[in-house]
């Protein structure tokens, strides 16, 4: 038992639990049970195989239940398919009472006596010949229209139909639904024409989030066409829906729509298209009269909304034409044409170019940027690198090329300019004549004024005529500096003698001839505060070392 508590780690009760809980099924399942569905959830999150393996089991067990009792599981479905048997159930209602007034409304007219002496020859009681007739159907054109555009995106029609201008007809079609949602919209979004009626053919709409397919139906279309073609419209949008919200007017890409349509066309049974009775004529006259009028409105609408979209696409032309404008979109929205895009600061604007319209409401929404058109660029060019007096530049290819009278600190600026600006632009000298800087003829006065040297006899302060001339040239040297500089700079003038003689000797002879000079510089014009005066003794006995010059400080 020792040992057997030194191996194990557990005391002997403990073990004794341990050993029931594997030995009894009750606390096992206890023990699974707590841990179960947590275990469930981290196998499906780490591969979903416990959908796999518990789909067969699933299917199984909904078998036996519904083969056992369907009741419990009808009643749990019928939320959700029961509103869609009872809107078949009303369409097929509808549909019967339709052909009932078709019926009716034909019991007098020549057709129906020709369809009492065709049932009289065929030996079939006039009421199934009748039902047969009505219920007949023919589908007889598809349009597919974009719903914001009005424009037809395919048209399918039966192969023996005279077709007319479809695209005129998908623009009135959706002239009319846009009428209607304008005129009786209170908010629903189900408010949107579903079919119109002309003569015995009707016109079924299905309107879709961005597009609409309007089937033309001589007869009385079923409901399980009707049921069809918004299946058709749910699928276009399933397929083609990213298209149909990036629509811009092409409508290549929706060629293939012909075949997912062209099922609806098929012939389904012959209608009679012999014309009614007088009696017939004579009541559908004012309708005839109505429709009449009511296209006529809808064409003239249709053709100003013609007219607004080519003034749009003149305009969009215009700006994209424009330098240094860049169109990225535009779109309608609140009775304004909204444009949105790049413009470079140099270019045209845009207001002056829409003026060009003025029918049309336009707002502009641009983004700064540089452009890269020729013409801007060397705008943008004359603008940052405005040359000095005298100078000009010129702009060809991708080189600056500057002439006339420049100076240095301005071509290193410009060539520095040149390298932020978009592009491969390079500077070049033409034909320059270099100017010279304010602080490039301070440098040359220092160094012109202390690089002079006015020279002495041996043991002598005494100044020639010569050495006064070149004196007061240091002078006008030393003036003009002063003009120049941001303050005044101090102007220290060294006398200096010889070592030969007596030292104290020597340095009065040093400070006597820098007196002197500070004398004549003074009579020259020199600020005297400017001037300070000092004596020095040269370790050198050559006759240069008997000598006065200057130095400058700040």
């Amino acid at each position: 038992m020792r040992l057997r508590e030194l191996v194990l780690g557990l005391d002997p009760d403990e073990l004794v639990t341990v050993v029931h809980a594997f030995a009894d099924p009750q606390l096992r399942t206890r023990a699974m049970s707590e841990v179960l569905t947590e275990a469930l959830r981290r196998r499906n999150e780490a591969d979903g195989s416990v959908g796999l393996a518990l789909g067969p089991t699933i299917e199984e067990a909904l078998r036996t239940s519904i083969r056992r009792d369907p009741a419990p599981l009808a009643q749990a479905i019928y939320p959700v398919i029961g509103p869609s048997i009872r809107k078949a159930i009303n369409a097929a209602i509808m549909d019967m009472v339709e052909s009932l007034n078709r019926a009716v409304n034909d019991q007098l007219s020549w057709q129906a006596l020709r369809w009492r002496f065709a049932a009289w020859r065929a030996g079939v009681p006039y009421s199934e010949y009748l039902l047969l007739n009505n219920v007949a159907y023919r589908i007889e054109q598809v349009f597919v229209i974009h719903k914001d555009t009005g424009l037809l995106l395919q048209h399918v029609a039966a192969a023996d139909e005279v077709v007319s201008d479809p695209d005129m007809v998908s623009g009135m079609l959706s002239a009319i639904q846009d009428f209607i949602r304008d005129s009786f919209d209170s908010g629903d979004s189900g408010s949107d024409l579903r079919s119109m009626r002309t003569g015995s053919r009707t016109v079924v709409i299905e309107p879709g989030r961005h597009a609409i397919a309007a089937m033309v139906v001589n007869g009385v279309p079923p409901a399980e066409k009707t049921a069809l073609l918004a299946d058709l419209v749910d699928r276009l949008h399933a397929g083609w829906g990213s298209m149909l919200d990036t629509f811009d007017g092409d409508t290549a890409p929706f060629a293939s729509l012909r075949d997912l349509f062209q099922p609806l066309v098929m012939r389904t049974a012959d209608i009679s298209r012999a014309p009614a009775g007088e009696g017939s004529g004579r009541t559908r006259w004012p309708l005839l009269l109505a429709a009449v009028l009511l296209l006529a409105l809808v064409a003239m609408w249709q053709w100003q909304g013609h007219q607004h979209r080519v003034q749009v696409a003149e305009l969009r032309a215009a700006l994209a034409a424009e330098p240094g404008l860049v169109i990225t979109r535009m779109h309608e929205s609140g009775g304004a044409v909204r444009v949105a895009g790049l413009r470079d600061a140099l270019a045209r604007d845009p207001e002056e170019v829409a003026g060009a319209w003025p029918q049309l409401q336009v707002a502009f929404d641009l983004k700064p940027y540089f452009a890269a058109e020729p013409a801007l660029a060397a705008a943008r060019i004359e603008q940052l690198l405005t040359p000095p007096p005298g100078a000009s530049l010129r702009i060809e290819g991708s080189e600056v090329e500057i002439r006339g009278e420049i100076n240095r600190p301005w071509v290193e600026r410009a060539r520095g300019v040149l390298q932020t600006l978009p592009g491969n632009w390079s500077l070049a000298l033409g034909d320059v004549r270099w100017q010279v800087t304010p602080e490039e003829r301070r440098q040359v006065l220092v160094r012109a004024i202390e690089e002079e040297r006015i020279y002495f006899e041996l043991s002598s302060a005494e100044l020639g005529t010569e050495a006064v001339t070149r004196i007061r040239a240091l002078a006008a040297r030393i003036t003009e500096l002063a003009a120049l500089a941001p303050e005044p700079p101090t102007v220290v003038v060294y006398g200096q003698s010889d070592f030969t003689g007596p030292r104290d000797l020597n340095r009065v002879l040093s400070e006597r001839r820098s007196a002197a000079v500070r004398d004549v510089l003074l009579e020259a014009g020199v600020a005297p505060e400017m001037l300070v005066s000092e004596g020095i003794i040269s370790a050198d006995d050559a006759p240069s070392a008997r000598q006065v010059r200057l130095a400058v400080r700040w």
